[in-house]
């Protein structure tokens, strides 16, 4: 009976002592497959790495070819720019010569007109026009100022300096009319060379 006793005790205290053991074990075997994916990731990094370095080592060569790239076409882009302005200076200078001409054309040509037709423009404003009609014949000057409607082009009255006689049919009911006639025609040249006629 001692000797079953003892061997039960014997059995617990061994059962006891191997638990601790297998625990240690299966931390042990935890660890080492910690070691083992540990090892792995530092293999899978180192080999990441080398990858990475071969694909710089490959990219390098076309990096500098799209940098050489990039330079050219900001080199030609500047020239292209260059030349556009200097065409748009030269087309700038040529344009401003041709109006300077035409400028010059015209003047000379209302000099000419305005001799023939013995009208001149004095000057113009918002509301008014100042024209001095000469006699071709007498050279006697008459200046006629043409009043308008405020924001249009429809003649209100006009005033004649000096007054015209009366021979020159220009009282006020013939004003009246031709002013009718000018705003109904939009013609301001005809009351012009109309007031010239009579006025000659």
């Amino acid at each position: 009976m001692r000797c079953i006793s003892s061997l039960s005790t014997c059995a617990a205290q061994q059962s006891t002592i191997s638990a601790p053991a297998s625990k240690s074990d299966k931390c042990r075997e935890r660890l080492d497959a910690q070691e083992a994916a540990l090892a792995s990731l530092r293999q899978q990094e180192t080999e990441l790495a080398a990858t990475v370095a071969k694909l710089e080592w490959e990219i390098r060569p076309l990096e500098e070819s799209t940098e050489t790239l990039r330079r050219n076409v900001a080199a030609a882009e500047e020239r292209l720019a260059a030349q556009e302005l200097s065409n748009e200076i030269d087309e700038g200078a040529s344009r401003q010569q041709r109006v300077q001409h035409m400028a010059e054309w015209y003047r000379a040509m209302t000099q000419l007109l305005e001799s023939i037709s013995g009208i001149r423009i004095q000057h113009f404003g918002a509301d008014h026009l100042i024209v001095d009609v000469e006699n071709v014949f007498t050279e006697v000057s008459t200046q006629v100022t043409l009043y308008f409607a405020p924001g249009t082009c429809l003649l209100s009255r006009f005033e004649l300096n000096p007054a015209p006689r009366p021979e020159s049919l220009l009282d006020v009911s013939s004003q009246e009319k031709i002013i009718r006639i000018a705003n109904s025609t939009g013609d301001i040249g005809w009351l012009i060379r109309t007031l010239q006629a009579r006025l000659s």
